[in-house]
């Protein structure tokens, strides 16, 4: 990374030469770190907001500058056991006592 901060874009010589003086790939000049996924920032999100799904929480995770996809996060979200909290269907039951 200290090689990275002597090339300099304003200079005589072209980014291909310094780079290959510095002994550096041009590809590296470029790369932007990702900030990397916590499990532990969908934890925090799941316990806000128990009824968010996956499409909520990769929403919520965007606004917080995670740039991560919908299966990623299912996939994160089901090894750690946690579903979205929803009213389930209510099925016909029949009714016991008008059998007797």
């Amino acid at each position: 990374n200290s090689r990275k901060t002597l090339i300099d874009t304003e200079h005589k010589l072209s980014l291909n030469t310094q780079c290959k003086l510095l002994n550096i790939s041009k590809s590296s000049l470029y790369y932007e770190l990702v900030k990397k996924f916590i499990s532990d920032v969908i934890n925090d999100i799941y316990s806000v907001f128990p009824y968010y799904g996956t499409r909520r929480i990769v929403t919520a995770l965007a606004n917080k500058g995670f740039d991560v996809g919908r299966k990623l996060v299912r996939s994160a979200m089901l090894y750690m056991g946690i579903k979205a909290l929803y009213p389930k269907h209510k099925t016909t039951i029949a009714n016991l006592t008008t059998r007797l």
